[in-house]
């Protein structure tokens, strides 16, 4: 948590926290892919103890992609679209992504792309957002016990609208669509309960103008590292910590048929 807490904002280091500890449980074998890089952060820190480089990084944002490539933890980097990635077939074992097809419109054409590169039975391992998503956030849940239902859908499009989220499903309508590819779901777990994304939640206004002013540089403005670890540390490791029957996450792990 720590070490999140010194690069992102608080509502930021906490989900990915969450996401690492969900994510480092499981083995990847190499070749290994990450889809929708980033800057390069999470990947290489997911990886840094494995003693193992990530083979390819792909990210559609140039400078998100120049950063990948200087942060030491990929071999190559391509800016390219997640459908079209000029690899050979069955090329990785491993591909993996993290929070990154809810912001996708064309998930079907992606899941078949990664059906392409990976090898038959290698695994697609991600990080997604569940039909729940949006329920479990804490102004969502005030505003309809106020029963301000008109506000709390204004807010629920406020937020997919700021954060570019297209797809927020089931694990039954992702099956559908990983199948759809050729892809078969061989396990999902949720994470993100309602007490979880409802701090990401209340946290947000405190984050809005790193969240604002990446948005324009693709670098967040922070408080001092050592304040908002003092501040959040704590708090932020107990919500962590605490295992979800549902959540507005899901993580899922899929197959080549």
């Amino acid at each position: 948590m720590r070490d999140f807490l010194g690069k992102m904002p608080s509502a930021h280091a906490l989900v990915r926290t969450i996401e690492y500890l969900l994510l480092s449980r499981y083995e990847y074998s190499p070749p290994v892919m990450d889809i929708g890089c980033g800057d390069g952060f999470f990947g290489s820190y997911l990886f840094k103890d494995r003693n193992q480089i990530i083979d390819l990084g792909v990210d559609l944002n140039l400078r998100r992609a120049q950063k990948a490539k200087n942060s030491g933890g990929y071999r190559e980097i391509l800016t390219c679209n997640a459908s079209d990635i000029p690899y050979p077939d069955a090329h990785f074992q491993s591909i993996f992504s993290n929070c990154v097809f809810e912001h996708m419109p064309n998930l079907v054409e992606v899941f078949m792309e990664i059906r392409r590169l990976l090898k038959p039975g290698g695994n697609y391992i991600f990080t997604t957002h569940s039909n729940y998503y949006n329920d479990y956030l804490s102004t969502v849940r005030f505003l309809r016990r106020l029963k301000c239902n008109s506000l709390a859908s204004l807010y629920i499009k406020f937020i997919n609208a700021m954060f570019k989220h297209f797809n927020c499903l089931s694990p039954e309508e992702w099956q559908k669509k990983l199948n759809k590819a050729g892809l078969a779901l061989v396990h999902y777990e949720y994470y993100l309960g309602p007490s979880t994304l409802g701090a990401w939640d209340h946290l947000l206004p405190l984050a809005a103008p790193s969240y604002i002013w990446y948005a324009i540089s693709q670098r967040y403005t922070l408080l001092p590292r050592a304040m908002a670890q003092l501040i959040f540390h704590r708090y932020l490791c107990r919500l962590a910590e605490l295992k979800e029957s549902t959540g507005g996450g899901l993580l899922m792990i899929a197959q080549r048929k």
